[in-house]
């Protein structure tokens, strides 16, 4: 890797990620090319790997790498390396999207609102923090960059709600992605799924194959989840019992092996027939692992539903856990819708609020066979 500094009156960081920019901008770092790992990447270029990470982090913020655990940092589709012009306006798209990683099933719904936006020439800019007052001492700072902001909350969707009515009292144009409560949705433009009727049509399938049964997985009591509360729903419309498993190390960093472990415990207790449904496809895949390994029978003794689609991710690495029936909720619409909604609330600033709806549909295992839910 041949790469010059310049001697430029500016932190070092920002050199190295201007050189390791006009190189990708001049087409000798295509897409998906990989850089050399950190340490020997540091070596090369005489510099402490803190400085490196610092420049790649500057760059995968502004969208010209993005970095997959365990694997490395790619060069990604050129979504925003168009520059503005010295006395143009901004054509730049905050995109929020708490705690995001290129292997997340999120990932899917921002490379393809991405993909849309840079198609109608505008940029992106990644505002996403853990915390979502960061967060927004990040917006209200960079406010005047941003021509509108798409709102993506992946945990509890409340603590934004701050966040989006600051935007939205500065007349920035925000939309909302993924929350379905009314008390979110009714403040702007919104594109979601309706996870409490995928749940529903989930559960009168897993009925239907004579489970009476069913048994919800999850980190914790989410009392406002749209899949626990249509989980909770279609159970009471069956007229059956409720039955909430909780992993044993809620929130702990390896999601799967606390699914195997609590479903190991699970399924050592429980002699009869049960029907499953996990909050999502990684505590499915932890699950499964252990269906595997007690030789369990599907769906005769055992019958398990994920919640996601996490696979429709490229970028994520496919196993054998992940062989399960699950439900897309559509993340590839969604981020195009949401990329549309944006610009035409750009474009129409007066006009009343849209609310779209993206359909789900249920992922079989055995066969590619589908069915809308």
């Amino acid at each position: 890797m041949d790469i010059k500094l310049k001697n430029r009156p500016y932190p070092l960081y920002r050199q190295i990620a201007d050189a390791v920019r006009e190189k990708i901008e001049s087409g000798e770092y295509p897409v998906n090319y990989q850089l050399p790992p950190e340490t020997a990447f540091s070596e090369t270029l005489g510099v402490n790997h803190l400085t490196l990470r610092r420049a790649l982090k500057q760059l995968e913020q502004e969208g010209y790498i993005y970095k997959i655990r365990g694997s490395g940092s790619y060069v990604a589709e050129k979504t925003i390396s168009e520059k503005i012009m010295p006395g143009s306006v901004s054509r730049t798209i905050g995109i929020s999207f708490p705690e995001v990683m290129e292997d997340s099933e999120l990932y899917v719904f921002y490379r393809s609102a991405v993909k849309y936006l840079y198609a109608h020439d505008y940029k992106t800019l990644r505002v996403s923090y853990i915390s979502p007052s960061d967060e927004l001492r990040h917006i209200r700072h960079n406010l005047d960059l941003f021509t509108g902001i798409i709102f993506h909350p992946s945990s509890n969707p409340y603590l934004y709600k701050k966040n989006i009515e600051t935007v939205i009292s500065t007349g920035v144009p925000v939309v909302l992605a993924g929350a379905e409560a009314p008390e979110l949705t009714n403040l702007c433009d919104c594109v979601y799924c309706d996870q409490v009727k995928a749940v529903d049509k989930v559960i009168s399938h897993i009925c239907g194959k004579g489970f009476s049964d069913i048994y919800f997985f999850d980190y914790h009591e989410h009392f406002d989840s749209p899949r626990f509360s249509g989980y909770k729903q279609a159970i009471k419309k069956k007229g059956l019992d409720e039955n909430l498993i909780l992993l044993d190390n809620n929130f702990a960093h390896n999601v799967r092996q606390d699914a195997y472990d609590s479903a190991m415990k699970f399924f050592r207790r429980r002699k009869s027939p049960a029907a499953i449904m996990a909050l999502n496809d990684s505590i499915a895949a932890g699950i499964n692992r252990a269906i595997k390994e007690l030789k369990l029978k599907a769906p005769d003794e055992v019958l398990l539903f994920g919640f996601g689609n996490d696979d429709s991710n490229p970028l994520r690495k496919k196993d054998e856990d992940s062989d399960f029936p699950t439900v897309d909720i559509g993340r590839e619409k969604m981020g195009e819708a949401a990329a549309k909604l944006i610009i035409d609330r750009i474009n129409n600033k007066k006009r009343k609020k849209r609310k779209v709806l993206v359909p789900s549909e249920i992922i079989f295992n055995s066969a590619e066979k589908k069915a809308i839910v």
